[in-house]
Order: C-alpha cells, then structure tokens, then sequence
C-alpha cells in the first residue's frame, strides 16, 4: 500500500511482517519465513529446523535476523544464505521474541525437560541467561506466577527493561537486577481478549483488544479506552475475533496502524484522536487484516490471511 493503492507482492500464507534498514520484508509463513527482495522484485522462502507456525520474527539494530523456533532462537548467516540455530542456549520453546541493540534478545522459554515457563535473554557477546517468571502480586490468588492467567504479554522496555502484562495487571523493571514494580487498572480487570502489545515513546502501553483499544500509562496507571461506535464511521473499527492474532504498529508519523480481523485496519492519529478506516483501490475495506508495517521508503504494507498486498 503506497497510499493510494495496493498491489499484491508475498504469498498466500504470508502473515506477520518485520523491515529491514534496506527496505526489505521478512515475513513468517507456516512452518517457514520468507523474505521480498524490492531492488530484485523478488520473494525467497527459508525452510527452518524446528519451525514454529507464524514463528516471531525480530530484527535488531545491528540488521541481525532472528527467528524464534521450538527448539532456540536461530538467526539469518548471510555466508551460508540460511538460518542457523545460535550457540550457548537450553533446548527449548521460544515464543513472544524481541531484538534490540546488537544481538540482545528478549523472549519466552518453555524448557524441554521441566516444562518450566522462563524469561531468556541474550546480550551483545552471546550470552543466555534465563529466569523465572515472578509471582503476581496482583493476582488474587495467593501465589501464582505472572503466567498462571492466560495472555501474559512480554515486551522489552527502553533499552534494557522488561514490561510484562496479564489479565490482572502489570510489572515493570528497568534493569535486569532491579526489583520489579507491580501496578494494577483502577477496574481491576486488563487484557481479557488482548490481541497484541505495543509500547509508545511516551511511557504508555497500547492494547488491541476484543472490543476496544486501551492506552495505559506504565508508571501512573493513566488510562484512555477508545470503542467501535457504530454510528460514528471515524471510530475504531470492531473485531470478530483476537484469536488470529492482530498486531499493531507506530508508522514514522506518530499514526498507531490498528489490524482489527475480520472487519480492516483502523488508523488513530495520536494528535487528533480519530480514527481513518482503510480502504482499497476499490473502496472497500481491507479485510482479515493481521499485521501492518512502513518501510523505509514510506511504502504500507498490510498482511492479511489471504493475501500480503
């Protein structure tokens, strides 16, 4: 999508999209990933070793290419043109994976053995550390761990904390050795249906959820709801259903790209709190939307279940 109009370029199956800094497009497809080529016009498919379905695909600062699989975290050899499991980790499920700096990881581990649930890190010299999950504090039933309820998200915060959020609340740390910091919505009640996670450059958290979006303030609590009003057409769209998973994305412009499935995409302009609904060539909305992203050239694009325009 340039704006105007969109053109189809992946495969059908192609679904959760990751930039490169060359304006390239790596993309998860099932059971493999993939990678759109614009100066050749061209799309290669990547077979993987252990491969997840829709596996996470996370690029770091450095341009360094990591996949999560259920047997570790593999990262792209340009030498060998492949994707090859990286050294020094514990066999494992890695889920919910995100690169930052050069080569620091941030993820979910599930151990082979024990089937013990874990927070993993990776640093700049290849180091794995991991772990646990701590027990919620907000959680009402007295010793739980943060991922007794289901839909724990975890999120990297600046550059070297952690954001964890369930249905009960939110923790929060900013070094790896600090304490964490519990905090609970005034309501009691957080991310049931909740799709995707995204952070801001203003300290909150945004949650695409079953029947609204929500803005929270990390520190204070601070919270904004916006809902689907169907008589009003610059609302936020509604959504059928989280379980496809729909994820959000901040373009250069400050606009928060909204995938709702099942229904489009909403875009909210964070200056004047309106949503834009997004709309084809043809002028109908674009449908079964999972995942959205800006490329280095200003160009949209939109990941759909059946098609990647």
């Amino acid at each position: 999508y340039d704006g105007r109009s969109f053109k189809k370029i992946l495969p059908e199956g192609a679904r959760y999209l990751t930039a490169d800094k060359k304006g390239g497009i790596w993309f998860s497809d099932e059971y493999s990933a993939g990678y759109f080529d614009p100066y050749a016009d061209s799309v290669r498919n990547y077979q993987l070793a252990n491969a997840e379905r829709f596996g996470d695909i996370s690029i770091d600062n450095s341009g360094g290419v990591w996949i999560a699989t259920t047997d570790g975290v593999t990262k792209f050899d340009s030498i060998s043109n492949s994707f090859i499991k990286d050294k020094g980790q514990r066999p494992g499920i890695i889920y919910q994976l995100s690169a930052r700096g050069n080569g620091v990881l941030l993820f979910s581990f599930i151990d082979n053995k024990n089937k013990q649930e874990l927070i993993g890190r990776r640093d700049p010299n290849g180091l794995y550390t991991y772990e646990p999950y701590p027990i919620d504090m907000n959680n009402p039933e007295n010793e739980k761990l943060f991922t007794s309820v289901v839909g724990a998200f975890l999120r990297p915060l600046d550059s070297t904390g952690i954001l964890i959020i369930n249905q009960s609340g939110w923790i929060y740390k900013k070094e790896k050795d600090s304490p964490w910091i519990f905090k609970q919505p005034a309501n009691h009640e957080l991310i049931s249906e909740t799709s995707d996670v995204k952070l801001d450059a203003n300290g909150n958290f945004w949650l695409n959820q079953y029947n609204a979006l929500s803005k929270i303030n990390i520190a204070t609590g601070e919270t904004t709801i916006y809902t689907h009003d169907r008589e009003n057409p610059n609302s936020l769209l509604s959504m059928q259903t989280v379980g496809a998973g729909s994820n959000m994305f901040f373009d250069r412009q400050g606009v928060l790209w909204i995938t709702r499935y099942s229904q489009g995409i909403s875009r909210l302009n964070l200056f004047e709190s309106d949503f834009g609904l997004l709309k084809d060539s043809t002028g109908s909305p674009v449908l079964d939307v999972l995942s959205a992203l800006e490329s280095k050239n200003g160009t949209f694009w939109i990941g759909s279940r059946n098609d990647t325009n």
